[in-house]
């Protein structure tokens, strides 16, 4: 999706610029799914909060239009 929007030659430099949005995610996640694992005494609800990121993120792609020409093409 990334190579279709902004064209293969940048593929590397959006990914550059995508880390630290996606940093606070990773840093966020692990103390998360321990902590849920410390009150709840497992992961399932870690997990289902995870499974509902990844449903949202998946209709979002969904609704998303890429253009039909790759840029610099």
């Amino acid at each position: 999706m990334l190579g279709r929007c902004y064209g293969r030659h940048a593929f590397g430099r959006v990914m550059g610029l995508m880390a630290p949005l996606m940093a606070p995610l990773i840093w966020i996640v692990f103390p998360f799914t321990g902590w849920v694992r410390d009150r709840t005494g497992t992961y399932d609800s870690a997990f289902h909060v995870f499974l509902g990121a990844i449903a949202l993120a998946a209709a979002v792609l969904v609704l998303l239009r890429p253009p039909q020409h790759e840029p610099g093409t």
